[in-house]
């Protein structure tokens, strides 16, 4: 048996609703260790109305300890995909990249040469319109892009590949100030106050624009034109996106940066994070559905497990911190409005950096947690766990205030977190 002690800990749980993905009837689960939250696991479950443990799985794991419940079972994973998708990206492409987009404009008519610049979101849209009205600009007669623009703020309960059609329908949608939806109203309402919590200290101004004509050209019809302007974006550095990606849970950011990474499933091969439980059919984690089957993402808890201690090596490799790439716990995002029920979670949610999943019967947590005061940045905390979304997250949210107090050195101090914005714009919007 592995003696317990306060360490930095690596925590992981899944939780799933009846029925299992799948469970096997000789469970390796009874070989570990130990079972280091059995007591805890079971209080907590009780305490939320959960009755089935088949339906849910937790691990934890540090220098001295290694155990949990149902770990070798397969879930899915929602959300935490994302971390899938970051880990890739560390391993495949350039972290401080920063993409370029081209827009042209001549006469009432502007094209856009995009470089293929992963978050192009809402936020974006505001603020190129208002760039666009600062020249005197309030009426196109059309707009074009290429295929290497996207823009796509469609809502996403399952996953869609990317089509231009779907640039098309945005920017039409952004680009008629006077017909937006209540839906565009309130994206630009949550856009001013993105801003400023990130500091971001351009005003988001009142907005004037029309457009004729949208669609998709591969060809610059402008170019050649001599009285032509010429206007260029700089997006953030890539892993600044990344952090937002993760903060935000940005569907359509990840499998952008998803879909650039080649050998995905060779490279997950070659980290030894490819067994029969992971499947991963995309890089944000929402379910492939049709009218008569539903596709998931999947992994068993031990995998993310192996994923995440992968991941923690990686970003150290990189020359960049936890702060850098992974949500914390008071970063603006999904775990924002978590874990204030009292002072003892507060303390816990400052440890922790973490990134959350929901999707259908699914909730999930997975992350690291600080629990002593070693010089190494990365200690792990990981939850995964699924039922309604609502019990999902306040189970987990108790389940790690009780692990880090069981686990907790006794000189533990707060984490001092390097406040990170997670805002899309860092400078004027045109260079």
């Amino acid at each position: 048996m592995k003696k317990l002690i306060s360490y930095h800990v690596t925590l992981i749980m899944l939780l799933l609703s009846t029925p299992l993905l799948a469970q096997d009837s000789n469970n390796p689960d009874d070989l570990l260790d130990s079972d280091p939250l059995k007591k805890e696991f079971s209080e907590t479950m009780r305490a939320n109305g959960l009755k089935s443990k088949s339906s849910h799985s937790y691990c934890v794991e540090n220098e001295e300890l290694y155990g949990g419940h149902g770990i070798s079972t397969t879930k899915r994973i929602a959300s935490v995909t994302k971390l899938y998708t970051t880990l890739l990206a560390i391993d495949s492409l350039d972290l401080h990249q920063r993409f370029k987009t081209y827009f042209y404009y001549n006469k009432k008519n502007l094209h856009i040469v995009g470089g293929k610049d992963p978050w192009f979101e809402a936020e974006k849209l505001f603020y190129l319109i208002q760039e666009l009205n600062k020249k005197g600009i309030t009426e196109l007669k059309t707009i074009t892009f290429d295929d290497s623009f996207y823009a796509n703020t469609r809502p996403s309960s399952q996953y869609q590949p990317h089509k231009n059609q779907y640039t098309s329908e945005t920017l039409a949608q952004y680009f008629n100030t006077r017909r937006w939806s209540q839906r565009t109203k309130y994206f630009y309402n949550k856009t001013i106050e993105f801003a400023e919590k990130e500091g971001y200290t351009i005003k988001l101004g009142k907005l004037k624009m029309k457009a004729q004509t949208i669609g998709f050209s591969q060809i610059n019809p402008l170019k050649n034109f001599k009285d032509t302007a010429t206007y260029i974006h700089t997006s953030r550095p890539f892993h600044a996106i990344l952090k937002g990606m993760n903060s935000k849970s940005k569907n359509f950011v990840s499998e952008f940066i998803w879909n650039r990474i080649e050998d995905k499933d060779l490279k997950l091969k070659d980290m030894n994070l490819k067994d029969s439980t992971v499947s991963l059919n995309n890089g944000s984690g929402l379910p492939i559905k049709s009218s008569k089957s539903r596709k998931d993402n999947t992994a068993s808890c031990a995998q993310v497990l192996a994923m995440l201690k992968e991941l923690k090596e990686k970003i150290k490799i990189a020359n960049f911190d936890l702060d850098d790439l992974i949500m914390h716990g008071s970063d603006v995002g999904t775990f924002e409005k978590r874990m204030k029920k009292d002072d003892t979670q507060a303390e816990v949610k400052n440890q922790v950096f973490a990134k959350t999943g929901t999707v259908r019967n699914t909730s999930a947590l997975a992350g690291f947690m600080y629990t002593d005061n070693s010089d190494t940045p990365m200690n792990f905390v990981v939850l995964n766990h699924t039922t309604s979304s609502r019990v999902g997250r306040k189970f987990q949210d108790e389940l790690i205030t009780k692990a880090y107090q069981k686990f907790k050195a006794k000189d533990n101090t707060p984490y001092q977190y390097k406040d990170r914005s997670i805002f899309p714009l860092d400078a004027e919007f045109f260079d």
